[in-house]
């Protein structure tokens, strides 16, 4: 593109407001550039600690972190697991490993392999 050129729709956009589409551009890279993190309750000190820890350490690596707080609740956890696997996000944190809800749906352990997922817990 001849720099003429780029800079007049440098301009229009300016001039419009225009606001990029990210999942769009996402879908083009291939990469999202969000990491989500489930937690069972933001409120927690353990999990709003490691939440700030986390953005932080993604933010200076040009990405963003989603938070899903499911309120302890096994059906909320499913439910964001399964947007969660839509490859909507680059990785996934969970902080909701309970041995009763160790069991994520069939669907959710085909689209994460264990380079995108990582498991935390308090000790």
């Amino acid at each position: 593109m001849a720099p003429e050129t780029r800079m007049k729709i440098e301009q229009a956009m300016k001039e419009l407001n225009y606001i990029s589409n990210e999942l769009a551009r996402s879908m083009f890279k291939q990469k999202a550039g969000i990491v989500a993190m489930l937690v069972p309750d933001i409120r927690h000190p353990y999990f709003s600690s490691l939440a700030r820890h986390i953005e932080d350490e993604l933010y200076k690596n040009d990405c963003k972190l989603m938070l899903c707080s499911t309120g302890d609740d096994p059906e909320r956890e499913k439910e964001y697991m399964k947007i969660l696997c839509s490859n909507i996000v680059d990785g996934v944190i969970m902080g909701v490993n309970n041995q009763k809800r160790n069991n994520y749906s069939e669907t959710s352990q085909k689209s994460l392999n264990p380079y995108q997922a990582v498991m935390v817990r308090r000790r």
